[in-house]
């Protein structure tokens, strides 16, 4: 469902994926494993002791964060992929971007 999401909305949402994997290694055979390396993907890697898990609120694995065009965080516990309620979350957010 996350593929077909970042297909619609590519050119109107950045998708950040951050891994945490303290091994890169692992980190590139997941992101092969996956096919995570397409258009419309940001790939980070950060440690388990990253000041990012701090600072999006990260208590488990996978955390979604909606974060608006201005930067301001919209959702520290955004919807999952499969959830219709995030797709709402999108057009909302892009709705409010084009009205600025």
């Amino acid at each position: 469902r996350i593929k077909q999401l970042i297909k619609q909305y590519r050119s109107e949402i950045a998708f950040v994926f951050i891994a945490v994997e303290n091994d890169e290694a692992t980190w590139q055979q997941l992101l092969t494993r996956y096919s995570l390396f397409t258009d419309g993907i940001l790939n980070y890697r950060i440690n388990d002791d990253s000041k990012i898990l701090k600072m999006y609120k990260v208590k488990e694995m996978p955390t979604y964060v909606l974060v608006a065009r201005n930067g301001n965080i919209f959702n520290f516990n955004a919807p999952h992929p499969d959830d219709p309620q995030l797709e709402a979350d999108f057009k909302f957010l892009i709705d409010q971007s084009n009205e600025q």
